[in-house]
C-alpha cells in the first residue's frame, strides 16, 4: 500500500503520538487491531530505540494523516512515571484520587480527554464492535475496558443519534499512563 498525504488548503489534524510501556508493544498492536485498524511497523527509529508503529483508522488508507503513532515509552518518562506508581500506591490520597478518576474513565468517559475516531455511519462503526469483545485476547481484556452507548442509552450524553464506543486502557496514553487514555470509536446519523 503506497504511503500517501492529503492535499488540502488548510491545516489539518495530522496526528497523535502515543505511548507504550517496555514490553507492551505486541499488545498494543493486538489492541488497535481488534478495533478495526491497520499498523505497520514505520523501520524508524524511535527515542527509546525501538521502531515507530502507525495505526490507521481506515484499513485501505496509509496516510500521513489521521495516524496515530505509536513509540516506546523513553527512559525518562519511564522513570518519572515509576516514581510516580510509588507514590500513588504509598499515598492514599492519592491513590483514591487515582482510582476515581479511572472509575470515572471506565463508567462516563465522556467529557474526558480523549483521542476519538469518526466512522462514516453505524453500520461501520457496528462491523468493528460485532464480536470485538472476542477478539480481546485474556491479557488485553485485562487492560481494556470497553463502555458503548448507543441512542437512547444515556441522557448524560445528549446524543440520541450517535454510537460512542469508549476505551479505556494504559496499553497506548498521550500522556501518563498510570492514568490510562480514552479512545473513542463513534458515528453519527
Amino acid at each position: 500500500m503506497e504511503f500517501t498525504t492529503k492535499h488540502t488548503s488548510a491545516p489539518v489534524l495530522s496526528h497523535v503520538e502515543a505511548i507504550y510501556r517496555p514490553g507492551d508493544r505486541q499488545l498494543v498492536i493486538d489492541l488497535f487491531e481488534a478495533l478495526g485498524c491497520k499498523t505497520y511497523d514505520t523501520g524508524t527509529k524511535s527515542p527509546a530505540g525501538s521502531t515507530y508503529i502507525s495505526v490507521h483508522p481506515d484499513p485501505d488508507v496509509r496516510c500521513q494523516d489521521d495516524v496515530i503513532y505509536l513509540s516506546e515509552m523513553p527512559a525518562e518518562q519511564r522513570r518519572l512515571e515509576d516514581v510516580l506508581r510509588r507514590r500513588i500506591e504509598a499515598d492514599e490520597e492519592l491513590r483514591a484520587a487515582r482510582d476515581l478518576y479511572c472509575g470515572m474513565a471506565n463508567e462516563r468517559p465522556f467529557g474526558l480527554s480523549h483521542v476519538a475516531v469518526r466512522y462514516p455511519s453505524f453500520e461501520s462503526l457496528e462491523r468493528v464492535l460485532d464480536g470485538l469483545e472476542d477478539r480481546l485476547t485474556p491479557e488485553l481484556k485485562s487492560r481494556v475496558m470497553l463502555k458503548i452507548f448507543r441512542p437512547g442509552d444515556s441522557d448524560e450524553i445528549g446524543v440520541d443519534n450517535s454510537i460512542q464506543a469508549f476505551v479505556y486502557t494504559d496499553l497506548a496514553v498521550s500522556g501518563i499512563s498510570a492514568f490510562g487514555q480514552v479512545f473513542e470509536l463513534a458515528a453519527y446519523e
